[in-house]
């Protein structure tokens, strides 16, 4: 029975690393097909596959049940079916949040935004130059707005030093490696991917570095956590705090800025520091030098989590000096050399790269500290920092602020540990805003307090721990409540409706997320009927309101783009636009998009559309395949330019009462392709007027 049950455990252990490893490929050449792989996923069939392999998660933890979590030999940890012998229902619900996250990336993020053009070039010049000379990636690469940077370094006869930390390009070499040699072996077998290390495949393998960089900071605050307080509740609050904090942004939409991966090595830092706590070896001392230069190494101005383990050197020297162990200040020294050589060693990156290659040519690299880093060291912007709209930390994240007042629940566990913390946090808030830029420039949220994510990890699990004492519907509301805070602020910072510098008006993005929330959930008197309406037809519930119950008698002229055509506008359309001559229209989005009216009955109609098809570098030829209620009715060929088509469509296809008429294109491509703007929509057409008219019988 065991041997069975044993072969059952290792086939859903390998089926749930084969679709990881798919899941992991997809992700990296989502732009481009891998001639090697027969079974290539689209984008659209990455969902299922994510609930296949959270199925057999699922499966491999009720396996789990019941046992004690089993010791596995040193010789025996590498076969199937012992990899998840100690995954708990917990950790099962870890690993869910990320495949949700994975999605959300996979679908809507990765991107080079921002400083992360920058990050990115710093690893693609350690590897494909084996140097971190950015001279050429600045004339190959990068835009015009940060070129100022290559023209100051000109002026000095150096190469272009963006002030950027060289910790994260470390972090993310492997991956940028690995992918680089499936591009070779891939033209090898005939692709045409450029290795230039410019492509799709090394920038979709970054920011896939920095998600699954930041999943780790997610799992060491989960290890971290579950020491105060129980499992499941770790695992449920940090994976909320994850959706409502600016780590869901730096994961998804910006996972090449270094925010995620300074967020796991900080993690790692201060998870070292509590074992430093709890048994203070020289081991454990040393793996904390480590960590703390590779904390420096990715941030400079992460000097500030160094002290709370600089409060344990001195709490544990005067100890000793109490007891008076004189044995001690010799040992000590030994141990503070050894644990400085593992700072100096794991810090060296940074060190090296501000001598060799910056424009002071120091180690420290300290010019801008006066100018620039503490330009308000007397006057620091406090207030500005936590509550103002522009990236304040409690205005912009909620749940930061549950986070620090859940601090004082774990007061009453470990007072020295809350304690240090928060005195991190404050030494933390007064640097950042003491800097020119306490907003952080272009950003979002205040995101330089990313990297404290396990800090805030712990506070926000004692403050889910006290909420849990009230009814727990309270707990479960306040939790989806900022969850759905932060993904509304997230989406119109992604489209614009909210600067990313600057400050804004709350109830402005309060009422367009009370908008767009309305627009996902419909008006609740209408549940379920306006839920049934979304799933049937393709469109959001708040279609629903405009379009059921308005009745159409007879003929029909819809001028779309116009306010009026809310009232047939079904799934598969872009934004009402208006052309020079002051037309109106809608470009139609993906592959098919539909028009939804009410008839008062069936007539034998001619149906109408005014369209112009879009261009094609190919100059392909777009066809629009016309569907009614389910039948299909015509084929409509266009040519250039705006033109009227249509064709006669019979009573049989009517029906009275709610009518679906579908537009299926040929082909669609991406606007940015043809028309050379900022613009990734897959379009086919444009819609300027739909018409049904009766076909009067012959006399």
């Amino acid at each position: 029975m065991s041997a069975r049950i044993s072969r059952v455990e290792a086939l859903v252990e390998v089926a749930g690393a084969a679709l990881s490893l798919h899941l992991l490929l997809l992700a990296v050449f989502r732009r481009y097909g891998l001639p090697w792989i027969e079974f290539q996923l689209s984008a659209d069939g990455v969902a299922p596959v994510l609930l296949v392999l959270l199925a057999l998660l699922a499966y491999r933890v009720w396996r789990n049940r019941g046992r004690s979590d089993r010791s596995v030999e040193i010789h025996d940890w590498w076969r199937p079916g012992r990899w998840l012998d100690g995954l708990g229902f917990p950790g099962l619900v870890v690993i869910a949040f990320f495949l949700l996250v994975f999605f959300l990336f996979n679908g809507y993020g990765g991107r080079l935004g921002g400083d992360g053009v920058i990050n990115f070039i710093y690893v693609r010049s350690l590897v494909i130059d084996g140097d971190l000379d950015l001279t050429n990636e600045f004339a190959e690469f990068v835009p015009a707005k940060f070129q100022v940077i290559a023209e100051s370094a000109r002026a000095l006869g150096k190469s272009p030093d963006p002030s950027n930390e060289p910790g994260p390009a470390l972090f993310w070499t492997p991956a940028f490696l690995a992918i680089h040699w499936l591009v070779l072996l891939a033209r090898s077998f005939g692709s045409e991917i450029p290795a230039d290390g410019y492509s799709y495949p090394y920038v979709n393998a970054v920011c896939l570095s920095g998600l699954l960089w930041g999943f780790v900071a997610v799992v060491i605050s989960y290890l971290a956590c579950k020491r105060y307080f129980a499992p499941l509740l770790a695992a449920v609050s940090i994976g909320v705090l994850w959706l409502s904090s600016t780590l869901l942004w730096y994961t998804v939409q910006e996972p090449s800025m270094p925010h995620a991966t300074a967020a796991a090595v900080v993690s790692f830092f201060l998870l070292a520091w509590l074992r430093v706590r709890e048994a203070p070896t020289a081991s454990r001392w040393i793996m904390l030098g480590v960590a703390a230069g590779l904390v420096l190494s990715m941030q400079r101005y992460g000097v500030f989590f160094l002290i709370a383990p600089l409060a344990t050197v001195a709490s544990a020297i005067l100890r000793r000096f109490r007891v008076r162990d004189r044995k001690f200040p010799k040992r000590w020294w030994l141990g503070a050399v050894f644990v400085a050589v593992a700072f100096l060693v794991a810090a060296s990156p940074m060190l090296l790269y501000n001598l060799f290659y910056s424009r002071e040519g120091s180690f420290l690299r300290m010019g801008d500290l006066g100018g620039f880093t503490l330009r308000y060291w007397d006057s620091p912007r406090i207030g500005e920092f936590l509550f103002s709209s522009n990236h304040g930390l409690f205005a912009w994240t909620p749940s930061a602020l549950l986070s620090v007042l859940g601090l004082f629940v774990l007061l009453r566990k470990d007072g020295r540990l809350a304690a240090g913390l928060f005195l991190t946090l404050a030494a933390g808030v007064y640097l950042l805003s003491s800097t020119w830029d306490w907003y952080a420039g272009h950003a979002f949220g205040s995101r330089r307090l990313t990297e404290a994510f396990l800090i805030f990890a712990l506070g926000f699990c004692g403050s889910m721990e006290l909420l849990l004492r009230s009814p727990r519907i309270l707990a479960a509301l306040a939790m989806t409540m900022l969850v759905f805070w932060n993904f509304l602020l997230a989406g119109q910072v992604k489209r614009g409706d909210i600067p990313m510098m600057g400050t804004f008006a709350f109830s402005d993005a309060s009422e367009r997320a009370l908008r767009r929330f309305y627009e996902l959930a419909g008006h609740p008197g209408s549940i379920p009927a306006n839920w049934w309406f979304s799933w049937k037809y393709g469109t959001a519930p708040s279609r629903f309101d405009w379009i059921y119950g308005h009745r159409e008698y007879h003929n029909l002229d819809v001028d779309v783009g116009a306010p009026e055509d809310r009232y047939f506008i079904g799934r598969g359309w872009s934004v009402p636009e208006t052309s020079s001559d002051g037309a109106t229209f809608r470009w139609s989005s993906g592959g098919e998009s539909t028009m939804l009216f009410t008839l008062f009955e069936p007539f034998d109609y001619r149906l109408r559309v005014t369209v112009e098809p879009s261009s094609h570098p190919d100059q392909s030829r777009q066809v629009v395949f016309v569907s009614v209620n389910g039948h299909i009715a015509a084929r409509l060929g266009l040519n250039e330019g705006w033109q009227t088509v249509g064709a006669p469509v019979p009573a049989s296809f009517w029906r009275e009462g709610l009518n679906e008429v579908e537009l299926r294109y040929a082909w669609t491509i991406r606007a940015n392709e043809v028309y050379g703007v900022a613009d990734d929509r897959q379009i086919a057409v444009k819609l300027a007027r739909f018409e049904l008219e009766i076909v009067e019988p012959l006399e």
